[in-house]
């Protein structure tokens, strides 16, 4: 026999006004019935609210906010909403717009057409979900992603006495829902994170190459020393990581308490996507700046410029410079970044298209 889950998870399947009451309860029901299939080791409960006023236009990254912001008020660990507005990524219809690490997605009626639009959103309902919870399709679920979806849901369903002190709180949120936690991060892609800021990209490699031609960041390179050159680029990562999330709004709050465990692990997954992002930000472009070095500074210039031979750690120490400084132009880059570029580039989505 399957093991249940001791703690239901509770899935919300919210309508904005233009969904009947009727169409949203066929939906809810069908969900009830097909969700077992898709992950039987859970306990499922679904709940529908209708009429939630949203009015066009109007973005998808607010969409998405929305959501969220329905999510910790209606105290739901995932969030379905379904909405009779179009779903536009650039110039591009889309059926649904999913985000794991925010444990909410979006599904646009309209777009599944005229015909039998009710059976095909039913559809797409069981799909979204089923990449909120990071499995397949009914049917195509191993057993080593079966263990790892119960375990996600299974934290994602427990909770922790509000009576906890913050230190114990922060603890036990981080070493109970560790699966949960390494999921959202995993599903943010951090990898992917600062490639998509065309901005801070810019202003990086701008920064990078003006500290590769300047003289006096070769003398500094090579009169900081190793503790000091830590501390700048511990720093400049730091300037970068923290322009992302205050700049762009990033860092949720929660002013319910039954919400402080959902809001506390969206945060610790936010600061860990961005830190690791831009930790990789930062050796990228340590080598660029490292290879410039190599192409752009002549041995024998760089040797008169030191006042004694040039050695490849003098080399190193001037890459590793000139990296931290591009990665401060970065930040400066990153302050001029839409909120919708940044949060694009923090969270991973996962769209569906319509068939064409």
């Amino acid at each position: 026999m399957a093991e249940r889950v001791s703690t239901a998870v509770r899935l919300c399947l919210v309508a904005t006004r233009g969904i009947t009451e009727d169409l949203l309860e066929r939906l809810a029901n069908e969900l009830r019935r097909d969700l077992p299939a898709l992950l039987p080791t859970v306990t499922w409960q679904v709940s529908t609210q209708p009429d939630l006023e949203i009015g066009p236009p109007i973005p998808l990254g607010e969409l998405v906010d929305r959501a969220r912001a329905e999510l910790l008020a209606r105290r739901c660990d995932l969030l379905v909403l379904l909405t009779d507005l179009p779903l536009m990524i650039g110039r591009t219809p889309v059926l649904s717009h999913v985000s794991r690490a925010q444990g909410v997605a979006i599904v646009s009626f309209p777009a599944h057409g005229a015909v039998a639009p009710h059976n095909r959103a039913a559809k797409t309902l069981m799909a979204a979900v089923a990449a909120l919870i990071g499995v397949g399709p009914v049917g195509d679920l191993s057993p080593g992603r079966r263990r790892r979806a119960t375990a996600r849901m299974r934290e994602l369903g427990r909770r922790v006495a509000h009576d906890q002190g913050a230190v114990s709180f922060v603890a036990r949120v981080m070493t109970g829902n560790f699966h949960l936690l390494a999921g959202m991060i995993r599903a943010n892609q951090p990898w992917r994170l600062t490639l998509h800021l065309s901005k801070a990209l810019t202003a990086a490699l701008t920064a990078g190459v003006f500290a590769l031609v300047t003289t006096d960041i070769w003398r500094l390179g090579d009169a900081l020393g190793t503790p000091r050159l830590v501390i700048i680029a511990v720093g400049s990562v730091t300037a970068i990581g923290a322009t992302l999330i205050i700049g762009a709004d990033l860092w949720e709050r929660g002013r319910r308490p039954e919400a402080r465990q959902q809001v506390l692990l969206f945060n610790l997954a936010t600061t860990a996507t961005v830190v690791l992002g831009v930790t990789a930000f930062y050796a990228m472009l340590v080598v660029l700046t490292a290879i410039g070095a190599l192409i752009l500074v002549p041995t024998g210039f760089l040797s008169n410029v030191l006042g004694h031979s040039a050695q490849w750690g003098d080399r190193a120490e001037l890459a590793w410079l000139a990296g931290s400084v591009a990665t401060l132009g970065g930040a400066l880059g990153a302050g001029l970044e839409s909120d919708d570029a940044v949060r694009q580039a923090a969270y991973a989505y996962a769209y569906r298209q319509p068939p064409s």
